[in-house]
């Protein structure tokens, strides 16, 4: 099942001076299941270095998905 992800920065770029660590970088992300009525859709955030494998599992727990195989369910005549 396809999955439309759209991105937009979630921080700001002020910084406080009391800032002793460095602040990575954190996206919003608007993750739908197109063609789907009522729309399903999730809003998220992942840092700049999420991987792909990290982005993978959060929207897998976001959508309550368990990422087992796609299922199809057919009707018997």
């Amino acid at each position: 099942m396809p999955v439309r992800i759209l991105s937009e920065a979630a921080n700001s770029d002020e910084a406080s001076a009391d800032t002793v660590a460095p602040v990575e970088d954190v996206h919003q992300l608007r993750v739908s299941i197109p063609d789907i009525e009522p729309e399903v859709w999730r809003r998220i955030h992942v840092y700049s270095q999420t991987p792909l494998s990290g982005l993978h599992a959060v929207i897998q727990v976001a959508m309550g998905w368990d990422d087992a195989p796609e299922k199809s369910i057919s009707r018997v005549p």
